[in-house]
């Protein structure tokens, strides 16, 4: 086999691993960033988990007001292929967390 031909088969190779190794290290969907989120009473705020999470790939909210007092609610969900973990918000707070596939 020539030279030439030898290196162009190791580059294509070499691009072709670059690019699995970024599709497994770019999610973010993933179980170590699952374990890094607290809910309940000490639950983590919807800023620091965007923070380990990036921005929602869905995402509801309501709210209920009365007599001056507000409660709100969101669900967020950040999904890669068949994973997702989704979590529950009360006024900003995390509540609750789900996964799926990690």
């Amino acid at each position: 086999m020539s030279y030439i031909r030898q290196t162009t088969i190791a580059l294509i190779a070499a691009i072709g691993l670059s690019f699995s190794l970024v599709g497994c290290i770019g999610s973010k969907v993933n179980q170590a960033n699952y374990d890094k989120i607290e809910t309940g009473i000490t639950g983590l705020k919807i800023e620091k988990v965007k923070e380990i999470m990036g921005e929602p790939t869905e995402q509801q909210s309501g709210g209920i007001g009365l007599g001056g007092i507000g409660i709100k609610g969101n669900t967020m969900t950040w999904k890669d292929g068949d994973r997702s973990i989704s979590i529950i918000f009360l006024n900003d707070q995390a509540i609750s967390k789900s996964q799926n596939g990690l």
